[in-house]
């Protein structure tokens, strides 16, 4: 088919009338085939036109002053189509390094090379980041071939060897942190894109290019169809869920991360997600016989206590992982734990702390129990756990109380003022014989 005249004439005038004379054309610094940036300091101009040397698949914008109108994005695809994004730069995301106030990651449908960028204002200073992640030659996107051999076993993942093909690799060495803490993210990016995998290398390298880290921050990562994601590479030294990442506002020693793909500030996740999400947690509290209902402080020299079970915001100043998933942890936690006592679970090394401020006796006992100590006054709540993380028996606790406890017979856990700095955490057995 010959071309049509008219038709070419009509896209390179629709071409022009988004990518006109009025808009300052820009020139990026190319650090790598990867990565490239541009800085705007002050120019008296708001719209910017930019031709990239290798196409753009995603982008983030720093800023020195928090922006409430948002940016409006225009750029051309290979196949001449014109797409528009508007985003705002008035926020801090989890892995936004050197500037009070950024983005998210903007991904953009399809790879472009011709970009007509729209400030809200004249005269800002920013710094446009652009990503080039080729379009990887592997076609998975979806959860198909990962279901899970049985819920007790390490879920199926994609493999960082998968999904970082053609990709530049991570920086040795490499640290293997002891977990107390398995932290949840949302990555704050795309609800719509499909293309997974894509999505995991464009977060690959701005964890790596723009923001220089060795590596992905991220222990894992779960697609909202539920499929996981191998985050950061072991390269050897020890198992990936053990790997000190960098998630965790520099506080990342004795913590695993999990990010979930998606922006979950206004809508919930997937429920595919989150029962993916559920059996990791589950995993890695058998294989490490944690107490899930436990907290522990972080960091450990001198650091506040911090559930073994917890979201980003609950150790650092950000609103991850969103106000519509934050709430929905509570469930997470308990269904997490019911999957870990069904697998077996034994908490095994229980960490007894604050035990010369009150005592339990008799301990071993029948079932009935005294408190006492100097501090007991301040004690308020009373907890008992069976030894697979369970809440058996919980209770207001007030100076003088005993306690009677219908249980059968077994090792358990109590906690008084649980959750709290002085939370009192101990064995307790109970033989009637």
């Amino acid at each position: 088919m010959r071309p049509d005249p008219i038709l070419n004439l009509f896209l390179l005038v629709l071409i022009g009338t988004c990518f006109h004379s009025q808009a300052q054309q820009l020139h990026e610094t190319v650090i790598n085939p990867f990565y490239s940036k541009i800085v705007i300091s002050e120019r008296p101009v708001k719209e910017f036109e930019l031709k990239t040397i290798y196409p753009t698949s995603s982008l983030r914008i720093n800023i020195d002053r928090n922006i409430k109108e948002p940016f409006k994005l225009v750029y051309e695809g290979s196949n001449e189509k014109m797409d528009t994004i508007q985003f705002l730069a008035n926020a801090n995301p989890c892995d936004a390094e050197n500037s009070e106030f950024a983005s998210g990651l903007i991904q953009l449908n399809r790879p472009a090379s011709r970009l007509n960028l729209v400030a809200p204002q004249e005269s800002l200073n920013f710094v446009l980041h652009l990503i080039h992640a080729p379009l990887p030659e592997t076609g998975i996107t979806g959860q198909k071939s990962f279901k899970k051999k049985s819920g007790c076993d390490k879920p199926q993942m994609i493999s960082y060897k998968i999904w970082r093909d053609g990709l530049p690799d991570p920086k040795p060495p490499r640290e293997v942190t002891e977990v107390e803490h398995l932290v949840v993210h949302h990555s704050a990016g795309s609800n719509t894109d499909t293309n997974y995998l894509n999505t995991v290398r464009n977060i690959y390298l701005l964890h790596t290019q723009t923001n220089g880290w060795d590596d992905i921050g991220y222990n894992f990562l779960i697609a909202p169809d539920g499929t996981i994601f191998n985050g950061r590479d072991p390269q050897g030294v020890g198992d990936e869920d053990d790997i000190l990442g960098a998630h965790f506002c520099g506080k990342n020693s004795n913590t695993m991360g999990v990010c979930i793909l998606g922006d979950y500030t206004n809508v919930a996740p997937d429920s595919r997600a989150l029962r993916s999400l559920q059996y990791l947690l589950a995993w890695k509290l058998k294989k490490d016989s944690l107490d899930g209902n436990g907290t522990y402080t972080h960091p450990k020299s001198g650091g506040n206590l911090l559930p073994v079970i917890c979201g980003h915001r609950d150790g650092c100043s950000t609103s991850c992982p969103g106000n519509s998933f934050y709430p929905l942890l509570s469930e997470v936690k308990k269904e997490t734990i019911r999957i870990a006592d069904s697998c077996g679970l034994v908490i095994a090394d229980l960490k007894p702390q604050n035990l010369s401020l009150v005592k339990i006796y008799p301990n071993p006992t029948s079932g009935y129990i005294q408190v006492s100590g100097s501090a007991s006054k301040s004690f308020k709540r009373f907890q008992v756990l069976s030894c697979t993380g369970i809440t058996v028996f919980e209770s207001d606790f007030m100076y003088g109380n005993n306690f009677n406890l219908f249980l059968p017979d077994g090792l358990y856990i109590y906690k008084i003022n649980p959750g709290t700095k002085s939370e009192t955490i101990g064995k307790l057995i109970i033989n009637k014989n």
